[in-house]
């Protein structure tokens, strides 16, 4: 028996919801995949996926990324390669004591 839970991506309002588009999510792999076209982005895609760019790259996104959960899910937030879209950003912020007010135009 195999039981999983979802990753629900959410704002940092807490609402869950979609808050990234297909256009956000195609920009991210341009940024993170090379430049190639055809067949070989479909494959250069699926390795991604299942590996990263790095042995604990999704690990890492899963770490940064959390924001809650409930019984049957995981909310996560953010892009992995936009550091100002990750929660522990503001939270280490809160820690040192600094009010950081930044404004994100994706």
């Amino acid at each position: 028996m195999v039981f999983t839970t979802p990753y629900i991506l959410i704002n940092l309002d807490g609402k869950t919801k979609f808050f990234a588009t297909q256009e956000d999510w195609e920009t991210f792999f341009d940024r993170n995949l090379k430049a190639s076209s055809g067949k070989d982005r479909i494959e250069e895609y699926k390795t991604f996926m299942k590996f990263g760019k790095n042995k604990h790259y999704w690990n890492e996104y899963i770490m940064d990324g959390y924001v809650n959960y409930q019984s049957d899910m995981i909310l996560l937030t953010g892009f992995l390669d936009i550091p100002l879209s990750m929660p522990p950003f503001k939270r280490k912020s809160e820690r040192a004591g600094r009010v950081v007010n930044i404004s994100l135009s994706i």
